[in-house]
């Protein structure tokens, strides 16, 4: 989330709105939010149906009990899932680079100065 709100910025220059979803119960989001603020919506998966409908949910593993993988999708207007990155573990996000190449070839706005995909 750290990452998101730094870049929230670049994003919202390239056209594209960011929407966070934890796994997480909607009290504890709305108190870690109360401190931490976010510039874009944040939703609640308590009962992890849009985490696993997107294939990130992890109920075991090395590093993890019942949360999401990192990830992150770019879907166009049009609702067609176009980038996905699905973190291999808890600290693997996509590097800021390939997300503003990837929404840069959907064709939205760039920012001035930015070269075209």
């Amino acid at each position: 989330m750290a990452q998101l709100r730094r870049d929230s910025d670049e994003y919202a220059k390239r056209g594209a709105k960011l929407l966070g979803v934890v796994v997480q119960r909607l009290t504890r989001l709305e108190a870690y939010l109360r401190g931490h603020p976010m510039p874009y919506p944040m939703l609640a998966d308590e009962k992890r149906e849009v985490t696993r409908a997107y294939g990130v949910y992890i109920a075991f593993g090395l590093d993890s009990f019942r949360i999401a993988r990192p990830a992150t999708f770019l879907i166009d207007p049009a609702g067609t899932v176009r980038f996905i990155h699905v973190g291999k573990h808890q600290f693997d996000r996509p590097r800021p680079e390939r997300v503003w190449q990837a929404l840069d070839a959907l064709g939205g706005p760039r920012p001035a100065g930015s070269r075209p995909g």
